[in-house]
């Protein structure tokens, strides 16, 4: 039953074309698979690391928002204790010593308490350093915290959810090309490590950021599947990495330069 709420859950992500539309439904179905009273699901800036636009919330609070922002990020230390462990899913009950954490924090008693918080499980969606968006579920302390198993479903949706964001963030920064002058384009291309690309492998990488797959990239090129994978390898070995989750991190960097 776990299994199959999870491979709608993917198949969710992976379908639906607006991004908000994917947070939205990623916190409905997740809630199917892991109970929270309340949930968050921020985008954000890979190249800032600031939140982009509105978090999409389910049953949280808005007038929590104004707040955590503009005070409470700053004394957060869950999410600072999260950022340091290292771990890709966590709880906040593995992160910190609870019984005095909650009776000592700001943070826990002027805000979580608040609003009914008490146990915390997330994670920051990110690649290296670029932090491309953040969900967070709650629980009140009479639901009881989050489980092993909880996080180990975390652990399985969370590569999906990064793709998907990843796709998203280069696609923007594709678009984004589109309405800058031809100077300022012409400027940034000299810079761009796209250049040593050849014609063809250009074509190629065009369709990976577009989302096709090498199927479907060798079908529309009408070359072979396994030539496709030769011009994509020297792609890689003319940028320096090793996957495909890299070229988008690297298109949202320098992909404003890149010739579409």
């Amino acid at each position: 039953m776990q299994e199959r709420k999870i491979l709608d859950l993917v198949a969710a992500i992976g379908a639906i074309p607006d991004i908000d539309e994917v947070r939205r439904v990623t916190l409905e179905m997740l809630r199917k698979l892991i109970w929270f009273d309340h949930g968050n699901f921020f985008l954000n800036d890979p190249m800032t690391g600031l939140v982009q636009g509105n978090p999409v919330l389910l049953d949280t609070p808005r007038e929590s928002l104004e707040p955590y922002q503009r005070y409470y990020f700053h004394i957060d230390e869950v999410h600072q204790s999260y950022s340091a462990s290292g771990r890709l899913v966590a709880r906040s009950t593995d992160l910190l010593a609870y019984e005095i954490w909650t009776k000592q924090s700001e943070y826990y008693n002027d805000f979580l308490r608040t609003y009914s918080t008490h146990y915390l499980l997330g994670f920051d969606l990110k690649e290296g350093q670029a932090v491309f968006g953040g969900l967070c579920l709650h629980r009140h302390k009479s639901t009881g915290d989050f489980s092993p198993e909880d996080v180990y479903l975390l652990q399985l949706v969370y590569p999906h959810l990064l793709n998907r964001l990843q796709w998203h963030h280069a696609l923007e920064a594709s678009r984004r090309k589109l309405w800058m002058p031809q100077t300022q384009q012409a400027h940034i291309a000299s810079a761009s490590p796209f250049v040593p690309l050849t014609t063809r492998e250009r074509d190629i990488v065009k369709l990976v950021i577009s989302g096709a797959a090498n199927l479907e990239i060798a079908a529309r090129l009408d070359i072979s599947v396994n030539t496709v994978k030769m011009h994509l390898q020297n792609v890689f070995n003319k940028l320096g990495i090793k996957r495909r989750s890299q070229l988008l991190a690297l298109c949202l960097t320098a992909g404003t330069a890149f010739e579409r």
